[in-house]
């Protein structure tokens, strides 16, 4: 097979040199043909990549308050940058419109978190149609927590139409299981304070308590029942209740001053206990879920102190409540009310 291969390839080369025709005449080169060949021919263009589109607009100061924290949208950008590329920095341009929103937070309480949902807890409303939002960027730490006194900022994004202006939007505060709070974006500005409608009770008057060894007379004083749909600024340990009421929901707060008067019994029958078992929240006729107690529950009292104690629930709004105070089963104060 090589000897094959061999001898074929030398015949062409034998044949090439035995041949007796003329070689071809030189071609002569023109100026025009050797400047072609000399010169670089030119690379092609680099297309241009098209550029991020974004319009920056301020907006008007308003705030609201949800579970004691102000929320507050600052700025909203409109562009074409999807978010995650604005989050890295990328410039990314996308074929979309995108809302990204910046929003201030502040919480003013001196003990109190609000913990957040990241994923829920903002949500953009455009025609009656809210859409949840991540929690994109932000400098508070740690993200899913806003403590106490903290200041900062927020930025959640949304995929806009192509014709939208910001007239047509909403900010939605929480997720959906709870009361939400609703703001403007355009418009006229506006503040929102905490919702808290004081109720009128009658419960002032001398109630039965209990002594490490007997009973004792109560004086009540100064009585204070609300409703809201925020849990007072003031409760660091909330019972396990969240910050801000369920849809249907409202928080009940009793506070009222207690006053050690007397004691009754043998001369050395002292120290009343006062307890959150003199205050008894009921709703329709049940007893009200565990909620938080605020002031000094379970001390000892001699003739002549005063304490302030809260008790707090979460009912349903429209719920018959009665608010009992005074040592169960002894004289009592009672009033009723329902919750709006």
């Amino acid at each position: 097979m090589r000897s094959v291969l061999w001898v074929v390839v030398t015949a062409v080369v034998l044949a090439g040199s035995c041949s007796s025709d003329p070689e071809p005449a030189a071609v002569p080169t023109t100026p025009t043909a050797a400047a072609a060949e000399a010169t670089p021919s030119a690379p092609a263009p680099t297309p241009t990549a098209p550029a991020v589109d974004s319009e920056i607009i301020e907006i008007e100061p308003r705030s609201v308050v949800y579970g004691g924290v102000i929320f507050s949208p600052l700025e909203a950008e409109i562009s074409n940058e999807d978010p995650t590329s604005r989050e890295n920095g990328l410039g990314l341009p996308s074929t979309e419109t995108y809302l990204h929103l910046t929003v201030g937070v502040e919480n003013p309480m001196s003990e109190a978190t609000l913990t957040l949902d990241d994923r829920r807890f903002f949500g953009l409303r455009i025609d009656g149609t809210i859409t949840a939002a991540p929690l994109l960027s932000d400098d508070v730490a740690p993200r899913s927590a806003v403590r106490p006194g903290v200041q900062g900022t927020m930025r959640a994004s949304w995929e806009v139409p192509d014709d939208f202006v910001l007239a047509d939007a909403a900010l939605v505060v929480g997720p959906e299981e709870a009361q939400q709070a609703i703001v403007p974006l355009a418009g006229l500005a506006l503040t929102s304070s905490p919702r808290i409608q004081a109720i009128p009770v009658d419960l002032t008057g001398r109630v039965d308590g209990t002594t490490v060894c007997g009973t004792t007379r109560l004086e009540v004083r100064d009585p204070l029942v609300t409703l809201s749909v925020d849990l007072p600024a003031d409760v660091a340990d909330t019972g396990g209740l969240p910050r801000r009421a369920f849809v249907g929901q409202t928080f009940v707060a009793v506070s009222v001053d207690l006053e050690v008067v007397g004691v009754e019994g043998a001369d050395e029958c002292t120290g009343t206990v006062v307890s959150d078992a003199l205050i008894v929240i009921t709703s329709d006729g049940t007893l009200a879920p565990d909620g938080w107690v605020d002031g000094p529950s379970g001390v000892v009292a001699e003739t002549g102190d005063t304490v302030t104690l809260t008790v707090g629930t979460m009912v349903r709004q429209g719920a018959q409540v009665q608010v009992t105070v005074g040592e169960p089963g002894a004289e009592t104060l009672a009033a009723t009310f329902t919750a709006g």
